[in-house]
Protein backbone atom coordinates (compact mmCIF):
# COMPACT_ATOMS: atom_id res chain seq x y z
CA UNK A 1 0.00 0.00 0.00
CA UNK A 2 1.14 3.47 -0.81
CA UNK A 3 0.22 6.19 0.77
CA UNK A 4 1.24 9.82 -0.45
CA UNK A 5 0.58 13.42 1.42
CA UNK A 6 1.34 16.93 0.23
CA UNK A 7 -0.33 20.16 -0.52
CA UNK A 8 -3.64 20.85 -3.04
CA UNK A 9 -3.56 23.70 -4.24
CA UNK A 10 -5.62 25.49 -7.02
CA UNK A 11 -3.50 26.80 -9.29
CA UNK A 12 -3.20 29.77 -11.87
CA UNK A 13 -0.43 29.07 -13.94
CA UNK A 14 0.66 31.87 -17.02
CA UNK A 15 2.87 30.58 -19.61
CA UNK A 16 3.98 32.01 -22.35
CA UNK A 17 0.85 31.13 -24.28
CA UNK A 18 -1.88 30.13 -22.00
CA UNK A 19 -3.27 30.60 -18.52
CA UNK A 20 -4.69 27.87 -16.72
CA UNK A 21 -7.25 29.81 -14.07
CA UNK A 22 -8.02 28.16 -10.69
CA UNK A 23 -6.73 24.75 -12.10
CA UNK A 24 -6.63 21.45 -9.28
CA UNK A 25 -2.68 21.13 -8.38
CA UNK A 26 -0.43 20.95 -5.79
CA UNK A 27 2.11 18.59 -5.10
CA UNK A 28 -0.22 15.59 -3.29
CA UNK A 29 -2.33 16.08 -6.77
CA UNK A 30 0.45 15.71 -9.07
CA UNK A 31 2.04 12.82 -6.99
CA UNK A 32 -0.65 10.88 -6.50
CA UNK A 33 -2.06 10.96 -9.99
CA UNK A 34 1.02 9.58 -11.19
CA UNK A 35 1.78 7.04 -9.11
CA UNK A 36 -1.93 5.33 -9.45
CA UNK A 37 -1.03 4.42 -13.19
CA UNK A 38 1.08 1.82 -11.16
CA UNK A 39 -0.45 1.15 -8.25
CA UNK A 40 -3.60 1.59 -5.30
CA UNK A 41 -2.77 5.10 -4.16
CA UNK A 42 -4.01 6.89 -0.92
CA UNK A 43 -3.99 10.10 -0.79
CA UNK A 44 -3.59 12.39 2.28
CA UNK A 45 -4.19 16.37 2.25
CA UNK A 46 -6.87 19.49 3.04
CA UNK A 47 -8.74 21.42 0.84
CA UNK A 48 -11.19 23.92 1.58
CA UNK A 49 -14.46 24.20 0.93
CA UNK A 50 -14.30 25.89 -2.32
CA UNK A 51 -12.87 23.10 -3.98
CA UNK A 52 -15.19 21.73 -6.79
CA UNK A 53 -17.03 18.51 -6.53
CA UNK A 54 -15.68 18.19 -9.72
CA UNK A 55 -12.01 18.08 -8.80
CA UNK A 56 -12.99 15.48 -5.98
CA UNK A 57 -15.01 13.06 -7.95
CA UNK A 58 -11.94 13.38 -10.20
CA UNK A 59 -9.29 12.11 -7.76
CA UNK A 60 -11.65 9.70 -6.52
CA UNK A 61 -12.26 8.26 -9.70
CA UNK A 62 -8.14 7.87 -9.66
CA UNK A 63 -7.21 7.31 -6.66
CA UNK A 64 -8.08 6.53 -2.07
CA UNK A 65 -9.52 9.79 -1.27
CA UNK A 66 -10.76 8.69 2.33
CA UNK A 67 -7.66 10.75 3.63
CA UNK A 68 -8.57 14.02 1.77
CA UNK A 69 -9.82 16.31 4.43
CA UNK A 70 -12.40 19.00 3.19
CA UNK A 71 -12.35 22.37 5.96
CA UNK A 72 -14.20 25.12 6.00
CA UNK A 73 -12.15 28.05 4.21
CA UNK A 74 -10.55 28.89 0.59
CA UNK A 75 -8.35 26.14 -0.49
CA UNK A 76 -4.42 26.59 -1.01
CA UNK A 77 -3.82 29.48 -3.58
CA UNK A 78 -0.60 29.56 -5.79
CA UNK A 79 -0.79 31.80 -9.02
CA UNK A 80 2.86 31.64 -10.72
CA UNK A 81 3.93 33.21 -14.07
CA UNK A 82 6.72 31.48 -16.55
CA UNK A 83 9.33 33.40 -18.65
CA UNK A 84 9.59 32.86 -22.33
CA UNK A 85 11.95 29.82 -21.75
CA UNK A 86 9.93 28.23 -19.08
CA UNK A 87 12.95 28.35 -16.60
CA UNK A 88 12.73 31.61 -14.88
CA UNK A 89 9.40 31.71 -12.73
CA UNK A 90 7.93 34.28 -10.55
CA UNK A 91 5.45 33.80 -7.70
CA UNK A 92 2.49 36.06 -7.75
CA UNK A 93 0.19 34.69 -5.39
CA UNK A 94 0.76 32.68 -2.84
CA UNK A 95 -1.95 31.31 0.21
CA UNK A 96 -1.65 28.44 2.26
CA UNK A 97 -5.39 29.55 3.54
CA UNK A 98 -6.70 25.91 5.21
CA UNK A 99 -3.28 24.08 4.67
CA UNK A 100 -1.97 26.90 7.32
CA UNK A 101 -1.44 25.38 10.90
CA UNK A 102 -2.98 22.02 9.49
CA UNK A 103 -2.41 18.61 11.41
CA UNK A 104 -2.88 15.77 8.93
CA UNK A 105 -4.72 12.75 10.88
CA UNK A 106 -3.74 9.19 9.07
CA UNK A 107 -6.82 7.22 8.25
CA UNK A 108 -6.92 3.95 9.96
CA UNK A 109 -7.24 1.88 7.23
CA UNK A 110 -3.64 3.80 6.16
CA UNK A 111 -1.43 3.59 8.35
CA UNK A 112 -0.23 0.12 7.47
CA UNK A 113 1.14 1.13 4.31
CA UNK A 114 4.60 0.20 3.43
CA UNK A 115 5.49 2.57 1.46
CA UNK A 116 4.88 6.15 2.15
CA UNK A 117 5.95 9.34 0.26
CA UNK A 118 5.92 12.60 1.86
CA UNK A 119 5.25 15.53 -0.63
CA UNK A 120 6.44 19.54 -0.49
CA UNK A 121 4.92 20.31 2.51
CA UNK A 122 5.34 22.07 5.99
CA UNK A 123 8.61 19.72 7.48
CA UNK A 124 6.75 19.64 10.75
CA UNK A 125 3.65 18.14 9.27
CA UNK A 126 5.88 15.78 7.84
CA UNK A 127 7.46 14.58 10.66
CA UNK A 128 3.36 14.66 11.97
CA UNK A 129 2.03 12.37 9.60
CA UNK A 130 5.12 9.93 9.70
CA UNK A 131 4.73 8.91 13.22
CA UNK A 132 1.27 8.29 12.57
CA UNK A 133 2.00 4.96 10.59
CA UNK A 134 3.23 1.78 11.81
CA UNK A 135 5.89 0.97 10.06
CA UNK A 136 7.04 2.15 6.62
CA UNK A 137 9.29 0.05 4.92
CA UNK A 138 9.96 2.77 2.42
CA UNK A 139 10.16 6.36 3.24
CA UNK A 140 11.14 9.44 0.72
CA UNK A 141 10.42 13.07 0.98
CA UNK A 142 10.63 16.29 -0.42
CA UNK A 143 11.12 19.72 0.63
CA UNK A 144 11.62 23.14 -1.58
CA UNK A 145 13.83 26.85 -1.34
CA UNK A 146 11.02 28.03 1.05
CA UNK A 147 11.78 25.81 3.65
CA UNK A 148 15.22 25.26 3.68
CA UNK A 149 15.35 28.57 4.37
CA UNK A 150 12.65 28.84 6.61
CA UNK A 151 13.47 26.14 9.23
CA UNK A 152 16.65 24.14 8.15
CA UNK A 153 16.62 22.37 11.48
CA UNK A 154 13.25 20.11 10.72
CA UNK A 155 14.55 19.38 7.34
CA UNK A 156 17.30 17.96 8.85
CA UNK A 157 15.47 15.66 11.32
CA UNK A 158 13.00 14.83 8.88
CA UNK A 159 16.13 13.34 7.21
CA UNK A 160 16.89 11.51 10.27
CA UNK A 161 13.58 9.59 9.89
CA UNK A 162 13.04 9.15 6.04
CA UNK A 163 14.76 6.33 3.41
CA UNK A 164 14.86 8.55 0.74
CA UNK A 165 14.85 12.44 0.16
CA UNK A 166 13.99 13.93 -3.95
CA UNK A 167 15.31 17.56 -4.02
CA UNK A 168 15.95 19.40 -7.06
CA UNK A 169 19.72 21.10 -7.79
CA UNK A 170 19.14 24.26 -6.79
CA UNK A 171 18.01 23.16 -3.49
CA UNK A 172 20.69 20.14 -2.98
CA UNK A 173 23.11 22.80 -3.12
CA UNK A 174 21.04 25.21 -0.54
CA UNK A 175 20.28 22.52 1.64
CA UNK A 176 24.09 21.44 2.13
CA UNK A 177 25.94 25.23 1.54
CA UNK A 178 27.96 22.89 -1.01
CA UNK A 179 28.43 23.46 -5.08
CA UNK A 180 29.15 19.92 -5.85
CA UNK A 181 26.35 17.85 -6.40
CA UNK A 182 27.94 14.83 -5.56
CA UNK A 183 29.07 16.42 -2.31
CA UNK A 184 25.92 17.35 -1.32
CA UNK A 185 24.60 14.17 -1.57
CA UNK A 186 27.09 12.99 0.98
CA UNK A 187 26.08 15.45 3.13
CA UNK A 188 22.50 14.41 3.03
CA UNK A 189 23.34 10.67 3.68
CA UNK A 190 25.03 12.03 6.80
CA UNK A 191 21.77 13.44 8.48
CA UNK A 192 20.22 9.83 7.47
CA UNK A 193 18.83 9.57 3.93
CA UNK A 194 20.11 6.37 2.73
CA UNK A 195 19.02 7.49 -1.05
CA UNK A 196 19.47 10.45 -2.95
CA UNK A 197 17.44 11.60 -5.70
CA UNK A 198 18.79 15.36 -7.30
CA UNK A 199 15.63 16.40 -10.39
CA UNK A 200 17.98 18.26 -12.70
CA UNK A 201 14.96 19.27 -14.83
CA UNK A 202 14.87 18.40 -18.45
CA UNK A 203 18.00 17.18 -17.79
CA UNK A 204 16.50 14.23 -15.89
CA UNK A 205 17.83 13.25 -12.62
CA UNK A 206 21.26 12.12 -10.42
CA UNK A 207 20.73 8.90 -8.33
CA UNK A 208 23.26 8.59 -5.29
CA UNK A 209 24.25 5.25 -2.92
CA UNK A 210 26.40 4.69 -0.96
CA UNK A 211 29.77 4.84 -3.55
CA UNK A 212 26.57 4.20 -6.45
CA UNK A 213 26.04 7.19 -8.51
CA UNK A 214 23.35 6.86 -11.78
CA UNK A 215 22.85 9.57 -14.34
CA UNK A 216 19.65 9.17 -15.85
CA UNK A 217 18.91 11.31 -18.75
CA UNK A 218 15.28 13.60 -18.84
CA UNK A 219 13.31 12.20 -21.68
CA UNK A 220 13.16 14.50 -25.05
CA UNK A 221 10.04 16.50 -24.77
CA UNK A 222 8.17 17.47 -28.03
CA UNK A 223 6.11 20.02 -27.04
CA UNK A 224 6.53 21.86 -23.67
CA UNK A 225 3.42 23.00 -22.30
CA UNK A 226 3.49 23.57 -18.86
CA UNK A 227 6.36 22.82 -16.54
CA UNK A 228 3.86 22.88 -12.87
CA UNK A 229 4.24 19.65 -11.09
CA UNK A 230 7.19 17.85 -13.11
CA UNK A 231 8.61 16.62 -10.26
CA UNK A 232 5.90 15.87 -8.42
CA UNK A 233 5.02 13.98 -11.12
CA UNK A 234 8.24 12.27 -11.05
CA UNK A 235 8.05 11.23 -7.78
CA UNK A 236 5.14 10.09 -7.91
CA UNK A 237 6.33 7.62 -10.41
CA UNK A 238 9.23 6.79 -8.25
CA UNK A 239 6.83 5.48 -5.58
CA UNK A 240 3.94 4.16 -7.54
CA UNK A 241 6.40 1.79 -9.54
CA UNK A 242 8.48 0.81 -6.19
CA UNK A 243 5.03 0.01 -4.28
CA UNK A 244 4.01 -2.27 -7.61
CA UNK A 245 7.47 -4.26 -7.48
CA UNK A 246 7.99 -4.59 -3.59
CA UNK A 247 11.78 -3.98 -4.24
CA UNK A 248 14.40 -1.85 -2.69
CA UNK A 249 17.44 -1.87 -3.95
CA UNK A 250 19.76 0.80 -6.35
CA UNK A 251 18.81 -1.01 -8.99
CA UNK A 252 14.96 -0.70 -8.33
CA UNK A 253 15.59 2.96 -7.60
CA UNK A 254 17.35 3.45 -10.37
CA UNK A 255 14.69 1.88 -12.72
CA UNK A 256 11.99 3.69 -10.82
CA UNK A 257 13.66 7.34 -11.59
CA UNK A 258 13.54 5.91 -15.61
CA UNK A 259 9.89 5.85 -14.80
CA UNK A 260 9.81 8.93 -13.12
CA UNK A 261 11.16 10.84 -15.73
CA UNK A 262 9.48 8.84 -18.51
CA UNK A 263 5.72 9.90 -16.78
CA UNK A 264 7.26 13.70 -15.56
CA UNK A 265 6.94 14.05 -19.56
CA UNK A 266 3.89 13.50 -19.96
CA UNK A 267 2.82 15.90 -17.33
CA UNK A 268 4.96 18.84 -18.73
CA UNK A 269 3.27 18.55 -22.30
CA UNK A 270 -0.69 18.94 -21.54
CA UNK A 271 -1.41 21.72 -19.16
CA UNK A 272 -1.94 21.32 -15.27
CA UNK A 273 -2.68 18.11 -14.78
CA UNK A 274 -4.18 17.30 -18.01
CA UNK A 275 -1.24 14.61 -19.31
CA UNK A 276 -1.95 12.40 -16.48
CA UNK A 277 -5.48 11.69 -16.52
CA UNK A 278 -5.70 9.97 -19.41
CA UNK A 279 -2.28 7.62 -19.69
CA UNK A 280 -2.22 4.94 -20.08
CA UNK A 281 0.02 1.77 -19.13
CA UNK A 282 0.50 1.01 -22.41
CA UNK A 283 1.49 4.84 -23.18
CA UNK A 284 4.18 4.41 -20.32
CA UNK A 285 5.93 1.72 -21.34
CA UNK A 286 5.95 2.63 -25.35
CA UNK A 287 8.03 5.77 -23.90
CA UNK A 288 9.80 3.53 -21.73
CA UNK A 289 11.24 1.62 -24.33
CA UNK A 290 11.40 4.97 -26.78
CA UNK A 291 13.67 6.36 -24.14
CA UNK A 292 16.20 3.46 -23.65
CA UNK A 293 16.27 3.53 -27.29
CA UNK A 294 17.19 6.88 -27.19
CA UNK A 295 19.91 7.02 -24.56
CA UNK A 296 21.25 3.94 -25.45
CA UNK A 297 20.23 2.40 -22.40
CA UNK A 298 18.81 -1.10 -21.92
CA UNK A 299 16.16 -2.38 -19.74
CA UNK A 300 16.68 -4.55 -16.63
CA UNK A 301 15.60 -7.40 -17.92
CA UNK A 302 16.22 -9.34 -14.75
CA UNK A 303 14.09 -6.82 -12.59
CA UNK A 304 11.44 -7.41 -15.03
CA UNK A 305 11.26 -11.10 -14.74
CA UNK A 306 11.40 -10.51 -10.38
CA UNK A 307 8.29 -8.01 -11.54
CA UNK A 308 6.31 -10.15 -13.21
CA UNK A 309 6.87 -13.03 -11.62
CA UNK A 310 5.97 -11.33 -8.12
CA UNK A 311 2.31 -9.84 -9.75
CA UNK A 312 1.62 -13.42 -11.26
CA UNK A 313 2.29 -14.97 -7.64
CA UNK A 314 0.09 -12.47 -6.47
CA UNK A 315 -2.78 -13.79 -7.96
CA UNK A 316 -2.04 -17.85 -7.18
CA UNK A 317 -4.44 -19.22 -4.72
CA UNK A 318 -2.31 -18.67 -1.10
CA UNK A 319 -4.45 -21.11 0.62
CA UNK A 320 -2.25 -24.39 -1.84
CA UNK A 321 1.08 -22.82 -1.10
CA UNK A 322 3.14 -23.63 2.35
CA UNK A 323 3.06 -21.22 4.91
CA UNK A 324 6.63 -22.38 6.04
CA UNK A 325 9.05 -20.88 4.58
CA UNK A 326 11.62 -23.77 4.31
CA UNK A 327 8.66 -25.83 3.05
CA UNK A 328 8.13 -23.23 0.27
CA UNK A 329 11.98 -23.19 -0.59
CA UNK A 330 11.66 -27.67 -1.31
CA UNK A 331 8.52 -27.63 -3.18
CA UNK A 332 9.87 -25.12 -5.45
CA UNK A 333 12.95 -27.29 -5.62
CA UNK A 334 10.65 -30.35 -6.44
CA UNK A 335 9.03 -27.63 -9.21
CA UNK A 336 12.26 -27.17 -10.47
CA UNK A 337 13.42 -30.75 -10.91
CA UNK A 338 10.32 -31.74 -12.37
CA UNK A 339 10.30 -29.21 -14.89
CA UNK A 340 13.66 -29.81 -16.18
CA UNK A 341 12.68 -33.51 -16.43
CA UNK A 342 9.97 -32.08 -19.17
CA UNK A 343 12.65 -30.61 -20.93
CA UNK A 344 15.08 -33.14 -20.89
CA UNK A 345 12.30 -35.76 -22.23
CA UNK A 346 12.28 -33.42 -25.65
CA UNK A 347 16.40 -34.25 -26.16
CA UNK A 348 16.09 -37.65 -27.66
CA UNK A 349 18.04 -39.04 -23.83
CA UNK A 350 16.45 -42.45 -24.40
CA UNK A 351 19.34 -44.22 -27.01
CA UNK A 352 17.23 -47.78 -27.15
CA UNK A 353 13.98 -45.17 -28.13
CA UNK A 354 13.58 -44.31 -31.91
CA UNK A 355 14.58 -40.57 -32.01
CA UNK A 356 11.67 -37.79 -32.83
CA UNK A 357 12.43 -33.97 -34.20
CA UNK A 358 13.43 -31.62 -31.56
CA UNK A 359 10.57 -29.47 -30.55
CA UNK A 360 12.85 -26.14 -30.15
CA UNK A 361 9.73 -24.16 -29.24
CA UNK A 362 8.67 -26.41 -26.58
CA UNK A 363 11.93 -26.69 -25.24
CA UNK A 364 11.79 -23.04 -24.71
CA UNK A 365 8.71 -23.18 -23.39
CA UNK A 366 10.16 -25.58 -20.71
CA UNK A 367 12.62 -23.66 -20.09
CA UNK A 368 10.12 -20.50 -19.41
CA UNK A 369 8.33 -23.02 -16.48
CA UNK A 370 12.06 -23.38 -14.79
CA UNK A 371 12.63 -19.55 -14.80
CA UNK A 372 9.20 -19.02 -12.79
CA UNK A 373 10.13 -21.33 -10.12
CA UNK A 374 13.41 -20.59 -10.21
CA UNK A 375 12.81 -16.49 -9.65
CA UNK A 376 10.13 -17.93 -7.29
CA UNK A 377 12.28 -19.52 -5.14
CA UNK A 378 14.94 -16.39 -5.62
CA UNK A 379 12.37 -14.31 -3.94
CA UNK A 380 11.57 -16.85 -1.40
CA UNK A 381 15.73 -16.49 -0.53
CA UNK A 382 14.97 -12.94 -0.42
CA UNK A 383 17.34 -12.49 -3.45
CA UNK A 384 17.14 -9.53 -5.26
CA UNK A 385 18.65 -9.30 -9.34
CA UNK A 386 21.48 -7.14 -7.61
CA UNK A 387 22.23 -10.13 -5.08
CA UNK A 388 22.02 -12.56 -7.62
CA UNK A 389 24.37 -10.89 -10.23
CA UNK A 390 26.36 -10.55 -6.82
CA UNK A 391 26.22 -14.01 -5.96
CA UNK A 392 26.43 -15.29 -9.64
CA UNK A 393 29.91 -12.89 -10.25
CA UNK A 394 31.66 -14.19 -7.06
CA UNK A 395 30.95 -17.99 -7.95
CA UNK A 396 32.06 -17.31 -11.42
CA UNK A 397 35.19 -16.08 -10.53
CA UNK A 398 35.77 -19.23 -8.23
CA UNK A 399 34.83 -21.27 -11.40
CA UNK A 400 37.45 -19.53 -13.19
CA UNK A 401 40.11 -19.93 -10.58
CA UNK A 402 38.86 -23.45 -10.49
CA UNK A 403 39.77 -23.98 -13.66
CA UNK A 404 42.77 -22.25 -13.98
CA UNK A 405 44.25 -24.79 -11.28
CA UNK A 406 43.19 -28.06 -13.41
CA UNK A 407 39.74 -28.63 -11.79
Amino acid sequence: MLTIFGSMVLDTIHTPDHTSPKVLGGSSTYAALAASHFTKTNLVAVAGSDLPELYVDLLSNMVDTAGLQIREGQTFRYEARYENNFQDRVDVLVEPNVSLDYQPPVPEQYRKSEFVYLANADPQQQITILRQFDAPKFVMCDTIQHWIEAVPNKIIELLQMVDAVIINEGEARLLADEYDLARCADMIHGWGAKYVIIKKAEHGSLLFHNNHTYSLPGFPIKRLKDPTGAGDSFAGAVMGYLDSIDTINIESLRRACIYGNVVGSFTVEQYHIEGLLNLGHADIERRIKEYHSITGMNADRLVEIFTLQKRLASMMDSARYPSNHTERVAVLCTAIIHEAVELQRLTNWKWWKKPTEFDLKAAHEELADIWHFVVQASIELGMSPQDILDEYIQKNQINIQRQKSGY
